[in-house]
């Protein structure tokens, strides 16, 4: 089996067969474009992650770190501080080996202490008395008859949203493509051990609300969402079945930026709202979503939208991303907004729009920074979008 490599943001020559382009196209992986003896020109990564198609596998590698990765993807999700010292995330060479991995450490830690059960209601007809006795379907159904009994009672089983969850994963997991043997056989030991219980989609994992009974369940849990997210389903690309597992760096960058702009502007008043919905025109026919708003006291105060390139441009910023700020603030009357980029794709700057009274200010956050340093730089980046607006409240 032939294996290609690509890296987020580069600009790759490969020799890849059809089958490999149709399946990393197909998902929105990249633009590709044929370069001459038979090979393909790979550019505008925005997803990582493997696919794998009949004769192949395609990785594509994050220019981050895995574990900075981690971090960011945690605390866009808010799994909170689950961590565990005992998983080398960097250990793996690609990503989804390393969230498998890190998978059934947790899927194990937490099966160790006993299989989680709990109390299933269940609605059926039959010949022996249990439970309650549902009478008014009993008259509906079978009005006359003593036998068989409309019933209701409660089970206490394993096969529980938190069981399906973890076994719905370790089946998706093993699908992943070029997984060590050892990890493989982990994940089979796991899928094993829950066979009494059905095997969960991604619905499964978010049903699940966390208390003392099944807070060690979490950080198996919260992985079990991850994979089995609508990214990582199997397709077709013309025709040839294909696997992959995919996380859209985009999603997961305006995901981070959400949480950490709640928290740094949790010292200021007013509210913080995603993807606030809003026309731009009088008919209120073209509609318009900024990723963040501010408001306070009844009104817009600032706006900021998060973008993720997967390319930096030859010059400056994209047009396109400043016409778009430019309409925001137009439309909800707010003198300056916010673009934040990835530093290494852009880099900061400030468009002063004088006719429109508007100053667009892009940020470039790095992220190859610590943890810490990364808050803070969020910190000084939602100070400066939420601070002006406060100082003329002031008396």
């Amino acid at each position: 089996m032939t294996r290609y490599e690509v890296r987020e943001a580069d600009t790759a020559f490969l020799k890849m067969p059809l089958a490999a382009v149709q399946a990393l196209t197909s998902l929105g992986v990249c633009t590709a474009s044929p370069a001459g003896d038979a090979g393909w020109r790979v550019s505008n990564v925005a997803k990582v992650g493997a696919i794998s198609f009949p004769g192949g596998e395609v990785h594509i590698q994050p220019k981050l770190e895995i574990s900075r990765l981690f971090w960011m993807l945690g605390t866009g999700r808010q799994w909170g501080d689950w961590r565990d010292g005992d998983v080398e995330l960097n250990r793996s060479d690609t990503l989804s080996a390393a969230i498998a991995e890190s998978f059934a450490h947790f899927a194990e830690a937490a099966l160790r202490r006993g299989i989680l059960q709990g109390y299933r209601s269940t609605e059926a007809t039959e010949t022996a008395v249990r439970g309650k006795w549902l009478i008014s379907e009993q008259v509906r159904r079978r009005s006359g008859l003593v036998l068989p009994v409309e019933l209701q009672y409660d089970d206490y089983v394993a096969d529980i949203a938190e069981n399906r969850a973890i076994r719905g994963a370790a089946i998706r997991a093993l699908r992943f493509p070029s997984l060590p043997p050892s990890l493989r056989r982990r994940l089979e030991r796991i899928e094993r051990e829950l066979f009494e219980v059905a095997p969960g989609t991604h619905k499964s994992s978010q049903s699940v609300f966390f208390d003392r009974r099944n807070s060690h369940y979490r950080p198996a849990i919260e992985l079990a969402g991850l994979i089995l997210a609508e990214d990582g389903i199997d397709h077709g690309a013309q025709g040839a079945r294909s696997r992959s597992y995919l996380l859209d760096l985009a999603k997961m960058f305006e995901d981070f930026i959400e949480a950490e702009v709640r928290r740094a502007a949790r010292n200021f008043p007013g509210t913080i709202t995603a993807q606030h919905r809003g026309t731009l025109d009088q008919a209120q026919r073209v509609d318009i979503r900024p990723d963040l708003v501010w408001s306070k006291g009844g009104r817009v105060r600032a706006i900021l939208d998060a973008k993720y390139k997967t390319e930096k441009p030859h010059r400056g910023h994209p047009n396109p991303d400043i016409y778009q700020m430019l309409a925001y603030c137009i439309r909800y009357g707010v003198r300056a907004g916010h673009l934040i980029y990835a530093k290494g794709n852009a880099d900061p700057a400030r468009y002063v729009i004088e006719q429109a009274g508007v100053t667009i200010v892009c940020h470039a956050l790095d992220l190859s920074a610590e943890p810490a340093q990364i808050e803070r730089q969020v910190d000084w980046l939602v100070a400066d979008a939420l601070g002006p607006d406060l100082q003329q409240d002031l008396p």
